[in-house]
Parts: C-alpha cells; sequence; structure tokens
C-alpha cells in the first residue's frame, strides 16, 4: 500500500510540473523552446501509470 500512495504521490506531482512546463513555452519563439522536461514528464507519468496498473492488478515483485 506504501508503495501505490508513493506512485499516486508521485503522478500528482508529475502532472503539476507538466502544467508548470506547459505554461512557460513562449510560442512566439518555439524553436529556442527547451522540451526536455515536458518529455521526461511525460515519460514518468506513463511509467508511474503503468505501476499503478501491475500494483492493482497483483503483481507480486513489485509488492513490498
Amino acid at each position: 500500500m506504501k508503495t501505490y500512495l508513493g506512485a499516486i504521490g508521485v503522478l500528482l506531482a508529475t502532472i503539476i510540473l507538466l502544467i508548470y512546463n506547459i505554461s512557460q513555452l513562449d510560442f512566439e519563439h518555439f524553436s529556442d523552446n527547451k522540451f526536455g522536461g515536458i518529455v521526461s514528464n511525460l515519460l514518468l507519468i506513463i511509467s508511474m501509470i503503468l505501476l499503478i496498473y501491475a500494483l492493482k492488478k497483483g503483481d507480486k515483485t513489485l509488492k513490498k
């Protein structure tokens, strides 16, 4: 249960950071933007969703 709540917390924090990174984009000078933060947030969101799915499914290797 502790791992599940931790994954939910990381997922929520990542969504907040993703919204912040998107709000900081400069659409007038689009080539000057840095997309590394957005890409890393999206990858972290995908991995947390997969982790939560595996924990709910009952994968014994992920539970501690």
